[in-house]
């Protein structure tokens, strides 16, 4: 072997050492840019414990559960409906409202679901907190065909 040849290895060896230290030691000056942040939670959510309802008036079954925390940023109520004898084609966020126990009423900020169409929908009907917790809420979902409300009520400081 040359002087050339070894001059070369250990050329090529402390260049991979040099990339090796920076890649794999820490070093505060490095920068983090390229790393993924880890957010750690301040607080978890206490949800409530709500019990799912259900309704089988009329032709559509519509089952709601409430997923409702203190401090949350939204309350989020999981909503299916199922039936065999008509086109499920409301826009549920439409036909939904939230009331209080002092007679607030809060229109939904958003359906995330299924569309419209078919015999079986399920999602979740969002709406921003109330502030303060309520005694009670009541979810009204009126029926597209006769306008008839469905009405699930529950004790929110009891469940707590």
């Amino acid at each position: 072997m040359t002087n050339i040849n070894k001059i070369i290895i250990v050329g090529i060896a402390i260049i991979a050492l040099a990339l090796g230290a920076y890649y794999f030691v820490p070093n505060s000056e490095v920068s983090l840019s390229n790393k993924t942040p880890v957010i750690m939670p301040t607080a978890e959510l206490s949800f409530l414990s709500l019990e799912a309802q259900s309704n089988e008036e009329g032709s559509v079954t519509i089952t709601v559960l409430p997923r409702i925390a203190e401090g949350a940023d939204r309350w989020e109520f999981a909503i299916t409906l199922d039936t065999h004898s008509v086109e499920l084609s409301q826009d549920i966020a439409a036909i939904s409202v939230l009331r209080d126990d002092t007679a607030g009423t809060y229109a939904p900020l958003v359906w995330e679901g299924n569309p419209p169409g078919g015999h079986h929908r399920e999602g979740t009907l969002v709406f921003a907190p109330i502030t303060p917790l309520p005694q009670t809420i009541t979810l009204d979902i009126r029926d597209g065909a006769d306008e008839k409300a469905r009405t699930f009520r529950w004790a929110l400081r009891a469940a707590k």
